[in-house]
């Protein structure tokens, strides 16, 4: 494989190039060890090598000593080209990462806005939720106080836990609501659902 313009590459050829050439390199490895002659201190000679040995072809026995010969050279090139991928791609993640960082502002930007303008929806549904929760405990006060209270229908319980799944943001986005600020045996209380209270834990004035 030829690397020409390796200094012009960007970090994704790098990276797309580095997989052909780690792929390649396994290839040759494979090759080289079926191949490889017997070592002079007794190693055993590759499985292919083994076969062609045993025939006693001289010529092909020749061909396997040039294949393998060409196969090291390859190795040692596949071996430097995958050293000069990596150390361009890591020069190409530098010099990439400089020159998008103006596009990067602006995308940091763009995601702010979009932030902002959920938080002024969130603030605003929140105050929604604040408003009908209120008007709900306004009109049980009303129904009590006129000796209605018994006939006035329990809230579903499941608006408890709705209420709870919310208060950790309602409470930084609105610290003063009554309905994200109370206990929930206390939101409880003001839905008319019945639940255990702690008798030591009543809510303040």
């Amino acid at each position: 494989m030829k690397l020409d313009n390796l200094e012009n590459m960007t970090a994704a050829e790098c990276a797309d190039l580095l997989k052909e050439v780690t792929a390649r390199d396994a290839e040759v490895h494979k090759r080289l060890e079926a191949i490889k002659p017997g070592g002079k201190l007794g190693g055993e000679p590759g499985t292919e090598r083994r076969k062609v040995l045993m025939s006693g072809n001289v010529d092909s026995i020749r061909a396997l000593d040039n294949e393998h010969a060409d196969l090291l050279a390859e190795s040692e090139v596949l071996k430097t080209q995958a050293s000069g991928l990596q150390a361009r791609r890591q020069s190409a993640l530098a010099q990439e990462a400089v020159k998008g960082m103006p596009n990067r502002y602006k995308a940091l930007g763009g995601a702010l806005s979009v932030a902002e303008a959920t938080m002024g929806d969130l603030a605003k549904a929140l105050a929604l939720v604040e408003h009908e929760y209120r008007e709900l405990y306004q009109a049980r006060f009303t129904a009590n106080a006129a000796g209605l209270g018994a006939k006035v229908p329990p809230g579903n319980p499941e608006l408890v836990g709705r209420i709870a799944a919310l208060v950790p943001v309602a409470r930084t986005i609105a610290p003063k609501s009554r309905v994200f600020s109370g206990r929930h045996d206390d939101v409880a209380e003001d839905l008319g659902i019945e639940i255990e209270r702690n008798p030591l834990l009543r809510r303040s004035a």
